[in-house]
């Protein structure tokens, strides 16, 4: 409720999309996200590319072993 004798205000222009903070934020949040997205891969193909690497490496020992016995 407006009091008495107090002019009201006018829209003189409507800018869509256009807001500073939430533009800043926006990047902000995509970063946040693409980063996240990014480690995650990077840490399953790390973490697969170890455990095939140990695995070739306990079946040379293997082969080793067995080969020594014979």
């Amino acid at each position: 409720m407006i009091p008495f004798g107090w002019a009201r205000g006018r829209i003189l222009r409507v800018a869509p999309g256009y807001n500073p903070n939430s533009s800043s934020l926006g990047v902000d949040v995509s970063f946040l996200l693409f980063g996240t997205i990014a480690v995650s891969a990077i840490t399953f193909v790390t973490a697969t590319a170890v455990r095939l690497w140990r695995r070739r490496e306990a079946a040379a020992d293997a082969h080793e072993r067995a080969a020594g016995e014979g």
